[in-house]
């Protein structure tokens, strides 16, 4: 069972009673109605998410177990075969061969983070990524901060 950001709001209501150890981080975030604490992703070890680039800006809070993250910069969409709105047609850059069927990656930049219990990664709008949980995890996803966060009213079609 993977518990993700894209069911939040049936999610928000079965983790009220979390709410209270959650905390807020007021001197960046508002707090939404909505989704006071975030969006919660909890899955076991192994679940991943493909390679895909989002539309806001989010802060990415690691609250138990250890997430691994592979990004790329904005700058790199060329050659990241991105083919279906923000998702590339590349699942995982991990993969054995991939220069091979995908040229382009020869000689792409990416950066590996491995984010543990209580680490927080900011991640700008556009910035490729994609995540796999090194074991059970917990992480919390934040886009509502005090400044503008809206960069997909302007994505092509959108």
């Amino acid at each position: 069972t993977y518990i993700t950001a894209y069911n939040s709001a049936a999610n928000a209501e079965a983790l009220a009673p979390l709410h209270a150890d959650l905390g807020f981080l007021d001197a960046y975030l508002t707090r939404q109605t909505e989704q006071p604490h975030g969006m919660m992703w909890i899955g076991p070890e192994r679940t991943f998410t493909p390679l895909h680039h989002d539309l806001t800006n989010n802060l990415l809070l690691q609250l138990v177990g250890s997430k691994r993250l592979i990004l790329a910069s904005p700058s790199e969409t060329p050659n990241l075969y991105n083919d279906h709105h923000v998702y590339s047609r590349i699942r995982d850059l991990a993969e054995p061969g991939l220069v091979e069927r995908y040229p382009l990656l020869d000689g792409i930049r990416l950066q590996e983070v491995i984010l543990g219990p209580g680490d927080a990664l900011f991640l700008p709008v556009g910035w490729w990524h994609q995540v796999t949980a090194l074991d059970f995890s917990v992480s919390i996803t934040h886009t509502n901060f005090h400044w503008p966060n809206a960069a997909y009213e302007d994505y092509p079609g959108s």
